[in-house]
């Protein structure tokens, strides 16, 4: 993988795979963002599962950001996973001095990755209303 920051690894119930949130060190804007990937533990079969540049400006509810991001990876006895997100745009993730910071706004959302190539979807309570 090209330099950049990984973290927050969860290895799947059968032993065979190793997912983890990857952000490129990238001038590219649209490379600058946590995604979570997937590679088996022989080092073979590296792939991104989450994100695309539709990503980029998604939004929700009227809502947009500029950054969709994945973070911690957990995957699920039946080969699913569920991960934290920015995607319901209630997070955002900020610089400080040259630091890299969550800033909690409201809540990370929790979502459920369905058996890929279908979209995720969220199951943490209050992702529709904003306000909890």
């Amino acid at each position: 993988m090209p330099p950049g920051s990984t973290f927050h690894p969860d290895l799947s119930f059968d032993g065979k795979k190793l997912a983890f949130s990857y952000f490129k060190d990238s001038k590219e804007l649209a490379d600058r963002r946590y995604l979570l990937w997937e590679i088996g533990l022989g080092g073979s079969g590296l792939r991104q599962i989450t994100g695309s540049a539709k990503d980029l400006m998604a939004g929700r509810d009227g809502r947009n950001s500029h950054f969709i991001e994945d973070f911690d990876p957990y995957y699920l006895p039946d080969g699913r996973f569920t991960f934290a997100s920015t995607r319901v745009m209630t997070t955002v993730r900020c610089v400080n001095n040259a630091r890299w910071v969550l800033s909690m706004l409201q809540k990370m959302v929790l979502w459920l990755s369905t058996h890929l190539p279908r979209k995720p979807y969220s199951f943490s309570c209050w992702t529709r209303m904003g306000w909890p």
